[in-house]
């Protein structure tokens, strides 16, 4: 039983029982949309091909050398010279890759696993909206529909279901860091348990993704600055315990990488790499589709037998050192070039090309939405405001100067998607379409907060 306020009936407030289909739907809503995201995206992985969707990035290649030589082994093309001791991908979406690919040694049977796995994280994410519109302070309404428009629009399906790379992971990480980190700063908590299991969080998100700790180091700062005002000692306190909770997690990649290679290597040893990859005579602004690979065939160790063997001959540290010099030299001698270079970037982070019109010009308008609707509660929701600006900022900077992939931009998709969802309302209650229905949206929202 619930109360309903009806326009069109003069006793407004009179009892009325919920009709139990929308009572069922209403309650059930993270259910429901995980199911369909989950049924969305494992269909297409039914009676396909054996080879069609075969894991082969370097994480997976990784993976394969854990498990058969026991060690964190690079991933290049094959030269005849042994493998050596690899910083290439940051270690977390490898060893889960390892356990699967150890525990089943048929090679198609773990990639469907794989693929089975990635489609559950990523149905999970859009599941958990509902409840991440409550903990950033929107009503959960705008996160069940964002929601159920995730799941049943896959623009990045392989992302969401092949397994390759750790986007979807990453991208679930951040969606659980971000809305409790707000829930926090909302309540001003800076216990001693929060700020430990917040550091160890942020930590395991580093090991997923190396542009993760970007945003840590971010955030961390902000909120120095933002509770340094109330209790500056108390505050100094919490962040020092969530940043030695989150060194402790990178603590055995850091010492493992200074047995390694002997030096110390905080996240991955690739950055000269990259660097050079998108900054060249070649480079495209993205490396998504197979008409912009001309650098990395010519140049990347995985592609190129020559560079393969010579990454193997002096080491990857020396390698990406000399690629880094190789890069700033290339830009400082082309600066237009690499201007020109840099903002075709930007705009392919923000706005993707893709072949097909429909995948370029939906997320477009989502990602049009979605800063008008996060600018839309900076005044009533200051602090999940400031969190995810910074974040959005922080993430996407290092991307503006390499070579841009949908899988780079994926992990904040769902902020942009949750918050087209807050402008879409804000359009409609602007153009009265909502207003009439108000009332009774309000008490739907109060019945779902309460039950859930």
């Amino acid at each position: 039983m619930i109360f309903v306020h009806d326009p069109l009936n003069a006793d407004t407030n009179r009892v009325t029982r919920s009709p139990g289909r929308f009572h069922f739907i209403r309650k059930n809503a993270p259910a429901i949309i995980f199911l369909i995201a989950f049924v969305v995206r494992l269909s297409p992985l039914l009676g396909v091909v054996e080879d069609r969707y075969r894991i082969g990035s370097e994480m997976s290649q990784v993976a394969q050398n854990i498990v058969q030589f026991h060690s964190f082994l690079d991933p290049y093309k094959e030269s005849g010279d042994v493998r050596r001791p690899t910083g290439h991908v940051m270690p977390a979406y490898p060893l889960i890759l390892a356990s699967i690919y150890a525990v089943i040694p048929s090679r198609s049977h773990a990639d469907t696993v794989i693929h089975v796995i990635t489609c559950f994280i990523s149905a999970l994410a859009y599941a958990l909206l509902p409840f991440a519109a409550g903990s950033l302070g929107l009503r959960r309404s705008v996160g069940v529909a964002a929601g159920i428009v995730g799941a049943l629009l896959p623009f990045h399906l392989r992302l969401e279901e092949e397994g390759s790379w750790d986007a979807a992971w990453t991208s679930l990480a951040f969606l659980l860091l971000a809305c409790w980190s707000v829930r926090a700063w909302r309540a001003r908590d800076l216990t001693t348990k929060w700020s430990v299991l917040n550091g160890l969080g942020w930590g395991v998100s580093i090991l997923f993704s190396a542009t993760m700790l970007a945003v840590f180091v971010t955030t961390l700062t902000a909120r120095v600055l933002i509770f340094c005002k109330s209790d500056l000692r108390r505050c100094l306190y919490s962040c020092s315990l969530t940043a030695a909770a989150a060194s402790f997690m990178l603590a055995p990649w850091v010492v493992r990488n200074e047995f390694a290679f002997h030096r110390f290597v905080l996240t991955r040893t690739n950055l000269g790499l990259e660097l050079f990859l998108s900054n060249n005579d070649l480079a495209s602004p993205t490396l998504d589709f197979q008409e912009n690979l001309a650098a990395m065939t010519r140049w990347h160790p995985r592609s190129s037998l020559a560079e393969a063997r010579e990454i193997r001959r002096v080491g990857e540290i020396e390698y990406n050192h000399e690629k880094l010099l190789s890069a700033f030299a290339w830009i400082s001698s082309h600066p237009r070039h690499f201007a020109l270079l840099t903002l075709a970037r930007i705009r392919e982070f923000w706005f993707l090309s893709n072949p097909a019109p429909i995948k370029s010009v939906l997320p477009a308008l989502f990602t049009v939405m979605g800063w008008t609707g996060l600018f839309l509660i900076r005044k009533k929701q200051p602090e999940a405001f400031s969190f995810l600006i910074l974040s959005i900022i922080s993430y996407s900077f290092a991307y503006y100067f390499i070579q841009v992939s949908a899988r780079y931009r994926y992990p904040i998709d769902w902020i942009f998607l949750l918050f087209s969802a807050v402008a879409i309302e804000a359009l409609l209650l602007r153009l009265g379409v909502l207003r009439a229905a108000a009332p009774q949206i309000a008490s739907v929202a109060k019945q779902y907060t309460q039950r859930t």
